[in-house]
């Protein structure tokens, strides 16, 4: 009750309740106690209590205490009257510290929203910061096709479309494309490229090659898959036509053989033929002088034989 009749004292004079903040507050303390003494106060026939109310209003800045006003005073009534109180706000209306307290929680409030205001600035630069080194700066500066992975991944995790960092996401990989466009580009051609196939001509190691200009029809290695293409078919077609005269002269090669060893057979043949001849004929003029032995052996005489032999020998051919 007396609280209560203090703070309605207190909007009379000027003062205003706000919500408190933590950094600013006036406290009120009222201490009643019961007191007995020698003489005692009778009201229609009945004694009345005394009290003791001790009062203190405590204004305090950030659990400073700037100012503290106290009184004290008996009543002998069962309630607290007005202008008893009264005494108490008039002292704290009189403290000098009142109006520079008012305008040290104006600054001190000023101060906190500035301090406020600035560590928020320093923890969304800081956040820009994190987040432009760890997603946009690699993105912008990319060296690898991959060096946007994280930016996309975060944008897909986002659905805060307010972001402002979205919409400079967005944009930096948009910006980002024609590069990325560029990397993959040559990562498809690094791996597609190996000396088996430009240098080499291996035909399966070529497939990869084949696949980049199908992938990549207008790619900035282009011209070097073409001309990687070209070579494999050059030196295709240069191993064919080499194929093709090896096999040609193998054909003439083997006819060569065939037809000398159709002449070395011949020529056995020639031979066989010829020997057997002769042998026919030596057997025919050996049948011959044994033939001509037994008609010449009836001739006694000596000269007679030797002619006889000799005349029937010339005729063995």
């Amino acid at each position: 009750m007396a609280k209560r009749l203090a703070i309605d004292i207190l909007k009379e004079s000027g003062y205003r309740i706000v919500d408190e903040t933590g950094d600013a507050s006036i406290n009120l303390t009222l201490a009643i106690n019961k007191w007995s003494g020698v003489f005692q106060w009778v009201r229609n026939g009945k004694v009345l209590g005394g009290y003791t109310v001790r009062a203190r209003l405590d204004v305090s800045l950030d659990e400073q205490l700037v100012d503290s006003v106290r009184d004290e005073f008996r009543v002998t009534l069962d309630e607290i009257q007005r202008d008893q109180l009264v005494p108490l706000i008039e002292s704290l209306n009189g403290s000098q510290k009142m109006k520079p307290f008012g305008q040290l929680v104006s600054r001190h409030r000023a101060k906190l929203a500035s301090i406020a205001a600035a560590k928020q600035k320093a923890e969304e630069k800081a956040a820009f910061e994190k987040w432009h080194s760890t997603y946009a700066s690699p993105c912008r500066k990319a060296t690898s096709a991959s060096d946007c992975d994280r930016l996309v991944e975060w944008l897909s995790d986002e659905t805060n479309d307010k972001d402002p960092l979205i919409a400079e996401g967005k944009r930096i990989l948009a910006d980002a494309e024609p590069r990325l466009a560029e990397l993959r580009d040559d990562d498809a051609w690094r791996r597609a490229s190996s000396e088996s196939c430009l240098e080499l001509a291996i035909e399966r190691e070529c497939d990869r090659v084949r696949s980049y200009i199908s992938n990549f029809p207008d790619g900035r290695h282009r011209h070097e898959a073409l001309a990687a293409i070209k070579n494999l078919d050059d030196k295709i077609a240069q191993r064919v036509a080499e194929r093709e005269a090896e096999e040609r002269r193998a054909e003439i090669e083997e006819s060569r053989r065939q037809r000398e060893d159709a002449v070395r057979a011949r020529e056995a043949m020639d031979r066989a033929a010829a020997e057997q001849e002769r042998q026919r004929k030596d057997a025919a003029r050996r049948q011959c002088r044994v033939a001509c032995s037994s008609k010449c052996g009836a001739v006694l005489e000596q000269n007679a034989f030797k002619g006889c032999m000799s005349s029937c020998v010339g005729g063995c051919q």
